[in-house]
């Protein structure tokens, strides 16, 4: 920061650090009060999906084929008036999980992919501990040269705007390698890793041999994995988000090579 024309070095420190923010936060979720909600029929899909006029799919009980069924439909709100037929949720279910098939894993697959974040995770820290500590050699000629500086100044060695124009040359270098070594300790702490298990975890759930047969399962898959999705003429569409595009292919692709 500068102050009255010279460059100093910041030395505040947050009040409270990130990781007891986290901490707090996390409590303050577990503690919050539950919402009341009224007991119903419990339909999975219901609001997952968009119909073809871009009204959200609704759903509902209705007779037909001489029992009682579960159907989507849309909720008739668009701009447009819509004649989009009702749809059996059972079919809606078999058409996500088709889509969402190519995407699961076994038991044993999830299990190979965790040992292998897990050496990656090891590779990783110990490659940032290196450039950390290249980082850090960095930063004590730079430290060395503020003190000889400022003590030169002090002598009357160098006079003040020779003096001012080093400290901020050598302010902003010393700025430049914390911020790095900041970003390398980020880096170490494994960002990463959390999402990939959790990308994994639910990959080995589609693979578990149970999850075709649950409907709210395969509902919260296509809201976490899908994107844009429509029901029209009956078909279920929507797309894979990130980072659930590519994995179709790299299954296929390691599959082969074993």
């Amino acid at each position: 920061m500068s102050w009255n024309g010279e460059v100093f070095e910041g030395k505040y420190k947050p009040l409270v650090s990130p990781e007891l923010f986290r901490k707090v936060q996390a409590a303050l979720k577990r503690r919050e009060r539950p919402r009341k909600h009224r007991d119903g029929h419990q339909f999975p899909f219901c609001g997952t999906f968009r119909c073809s006029c871009g009204a959200m799919m609704s759903a509902q009980w209705a007779k037909g084929h001489g029992g009682l069924y579960r159907y989507s439909r849309c909720t008739r709100k668009g701009a447009s008036p819509c004649r989009e037929p009702y749809v059996l949720e059972d079919s809606v279910a078999q058409q996500s999980v088709k889509i969402l098939s190519p995407l699961a894993i076994s038991r044993e697959e999830a299990s190979a992919i965790r040992a292998a974040i897990a050496q990656k995770e090891v590779e990783e820290a110990g490659l940032c501990e290196r450039r950390i500590k290249e980082v850090e050699n960095r930063l004590e000629p730079v430290q060395s040269k503020l003190r000889r500086l400022t003590q030169g100044y002090l002598d009357e060695i160098i006079d003040e705007d020779d003096y001012k124009s080093a400290k901020e040359a050598l302010l902003l270098e010393k700025t430049a390698l914390k911020s790095e070594k900041e970003r390398l300790r980020r880096t170490r702490s494994g960002a990463w890793i959390e999402p990939a298990l959790e990308v994994i975890n639910r990959l080995e759930t589609m693979g578990n041999e149970t999850f075709p047969k649950t409907f709210a399962a395969i509902a919260e898959q296509v809201r976490k994995i899908g994107t844009n999705p429509f029901i029209s003429g009956k078909t279920v569409t929507f797309s894979l988000a990130e980072p659930y595009v590519s994995i179709p292919s790299l299954l296929a692709s390691a599959r082969v090579s074993r």
